[in-house]
């Protein structure tokens, strides 16, 4: 890899880290003026045990499914890639499930005793959301992989047949 190549690369991620920080500051202005002081309170008591419980989730599930997926279409077993699919699908569902249940079960001890009812109701009734949030990422990486190697792709030097000269 040549140093231009390197060094716009590296521009171009930075610059998008950099945009995405600051799009993210002015949604947070907005929902601070939109939903208030109690409104930010009760978003920060959520949103970073839903990121926890996520990350906890799928932690690389979508990676190794690609991974299979794409070695297991290359070499035209597609029953195995559609069944490492199921697997992979079934675990991540199954830990949403059991993640959304322990939430459930002890949502008591995730909020503060003081807490008022309708809190509880809006934390248990957003948890139950994993197993769909789970459901839209693990497909998106395994149908990336699939419709890569559905494009038609260039032939190398060392692929092209020469003919035999006599």
């Amino acid at each position: 890899m040549s140093k231009e190549r390197f060094f716009k690369g590296t521009f171009l991620l930075t610059s998008a880290g950099l945009i995405s920080r600051i799009m993210g500051f002015f949604y947070r202005i907005f929902l601070s003026h939109t939903i208030g002081a109690e409104g930010i309170g009760l978003y920060q008591l959520v949103v970073p045990l839903q990121h926890l419980v996520l990350a906890m989730t799928t932690f690389g599930i979508q990676t190794a499914l690609s991974r299979l997926i794409s070695s297991h279409t290359a070499l035209g077993e597609k029953k195995e890639a559609q069944d490492c699919f199921r697997i992979g699908t079934f675990l991540a569902l199954f830990l949403s499930g059991m993640a959304a249940w322990s939430i459930f079960t002890f949502s008591d001890f995730f909020l503060h005793p003081r807490q008022r009812p309708f809190d509880v109701w809006c934390l248990i009734r957003g948890y139950h959301m994993l197993s769909l949030i789970t459901c839209r990422q693990l497909p998106s990486g395994v149908f990336t992989v699939i419709a890569l190697w559905k494009r038609p792709r260039p032939r190398s030097a060392r692929q092209r047949r020469v003919p035999e000269q006599t």
